[in-house]
């Protein structure tokens, strides 16, 4: 994996190398200040999960993903930990009997805690006329991973719709708390990890192309997961 940038460094000319003021130099001298951003933003990050406990490896968060359970169970569930706002999480939704998750998610305290993150998807969505089977669901993220992505645009609008246009029974549902590891004699083995964890872990598991929804946000190098854990603390420290 490539080293981060030096936020002193010299970035590329913008696209058109003329610096005139049109819409593509703009978006690079906006790309190369942003880009010096995100990386100071990632250097304090990993300085927090240092003081929270994580490993001497430099391992940082991990998320500990439980067992798959139907959807209305998740909701009917009294478990007290997924209504705390303090505890970060990553979440899967899948269609019934099948293996690729259709959307991977987090929550923490900016979404309310995983219960009302989870709320908040079947109040949100709209019912598409076009969307009646789990098959409809699939081409509906086929064609929306492969259209362009514009800036802002987020990728749980499409899972709301779904959810709406075929009811929660059709879903199944998979939550895994992040944590980071914990040294020392007599220590816990994990800590809840600190505030923006939940995002950096769904920011790399999305550049897996796991998940059939989620799409990678475009970043100074798409592809590199530095880039996006970068983009991730900017977006969550900025709230």
């Amino acid at each position: 994996m490539r080293a981060m940038h030096d936020p002193g460094e010299d970035w590329p000319e913008p696209p058109c190398a003329k610096g005139c003021g049109c819409r593509r130099c703009g978006a690079g001298d906006l790309d190369r200040i942003v880009g010096r951003e995100l990386s100071v933003a990632l250097r304090h990050a990993q300085d927090r999960f240092a003081e929270a406990g994580a490993g001497a490896e430099g391992a940082g968060p991990i998320v500990r993903y439980g067992r798959r359970m139907p959807l209305p169970d998740f909701l009917a569930s009294g478990d007290g930990r997924y209504k705390d706002p303090g505890l970060q999480w990553n979440y899967r939704f899948y269609l019934k009997g099948d293996n690729r998750p259709l959307y991977v998610g987090k929550a923490g305290r900016v979404q309310g805690g995983l219960r009302g993150r989870i709320l908040r998807h079947l109040r949100e969505g709209t019912r598409r006329p076009g969307i009646r089977t789990a098959k409809d669901a699939v081409d509906a993220a086929i064609r929306h991973r492969r259209a362009p992505k514009l800036p802002g645009e987020g990728d749980s609008r499409l899972l709301d719709d779904i959810i709406a246009s075929l009811g929660t029974g059709a879903f199944d549902f998979q939550a895994g708390d992040v944590v980071v590891r914990r040294g020392g004699p007599g220590a816990p083995a994990f800590a809840p990890a600190p505030r923006g964890a939940a995002l950096m872990t769904e920011r790399l598991a999305i550049y897996g192309g796991n998940a059939r929804i989620n799409r990678p946000d475009r970043v100074e190098d798409e592809g590199s997961a530095e880039a996006a854990l970068d983009a991730a603390v900017l977006e969550e420290i900025g709230r």
